[in-house]
């Protein structure tokens, strides 16, 4: 009934056309909205962050924090990437209109190296810890920057709504056995498993595993492998380990797995 009230009210003396995109806009943001927007954005709201790659269009719709946090700073592993295009160091990162532009760090995402000791009040992680050879690591790193009982807002990609579905779900005694390694972004352990076990005919990305394979030859570069595949259960037995308290975890449409996380 909430829901019926609010779209007529987008309704009333609007014109059909943009009455309808505005409905559409509405009903689709509130159906993949994340159960634990109002959490996030109440401990979050006027804080001080850095963002591991982004801007993310997760934290602009089933999470938009965005237009609710102060400032925010920004890590890419290269000055050019396939995600982000040319980003420079410095006062470049752009996330939302009205906001000052925050600081962008080149650095990897698995050390955050150039970023001081307890400098952030969060941060926020949208498809990038999958990318990342030695996760355990990174979440170590992640804690380092924070302030105490800072926050992560970490999302993943869900293997069961993903390319990644036929692939079996990374162990979390392997992910220890690439941090007591100390496995290096060179890493190129799962291109095979990523490359042949990909679905084709459901996503028609190449026309042969040959052609797929020679794409991520030089993944050190471009970092499109993931190396990791988790569901939710494995995704909270990691954080777990790695020290993190748990405040919210959920499934979210289409393929997001949402964690909510406190610096202990």
């Amino acid at each position: 009934m909430g829901l019926l009230k609010s779209v007529k009210g987008l309704v009333a003396n609007t014109p059909l056309e943009p009455a309808a995109r505005r409905i559409h806009s509405f009903v689709k943001e509130r159906l993949f909205r994340a159960n634990c927007y109002s959490l996030v954005r109440d401990h979050l709201s006027a804080k001080c962050g850095v963002e591991i790659g982004g801007p993310s269009h997760v934290f602009d719709s089933n999470l938009p924090i965005y237009r609710h946090i102060q400032s925010l700073d920004n890590c890419v592993f290269a000055e050019e990437t396939h995600w982000e295009g040319q980003r420079a160091s410095g006062a470049t990162f752009h996330f939302d209109k009205g906001k000052r532009t925050g600081n962008n760090f080149i650095t990897e995402g698995s050390t955050l190296e150039g970023i001081g000791d307890a400098t952030h009040d969060f941060i926020l992680s949208s498809h990038n810890l999958e990318h990342i050879a030695n996760p355990l690591k990174a979440l170590q790193n992640w804690k380092r920057v924070l302030k105490p009982r800072g926050f992560l807002l970490l999302v993943l990609p869900d293997k069961h709504r993903t390319f990644d579905y036929r692939r079996p779900l990374t162990t979390l005694d392997h992910m220890c056995e690439d941090y007591v390694r100390d496995t290096g972004e060179d890493d190129m352990t799962h291109v095979e498993e990523f490359v042949t076990l990909w679905d084709y005919k459901k996503f028609p990305i190449a026309n042969s595993i040959a052609e797929h394979r020679e794409r991520y030859r030089n993944n050190y570069q471009q970092r499109l492998v993931h190396h990791h595949v988790f569901e939710l259960k494995s995704a909270i037995a990691l954080v777990n380990h790695s020290g993190w308290q748990v405040l919210a975890a959920e499934r979210l449409r289409p393929n997001h797995l949402i964690l909510f996380l406190q610096k202990p």
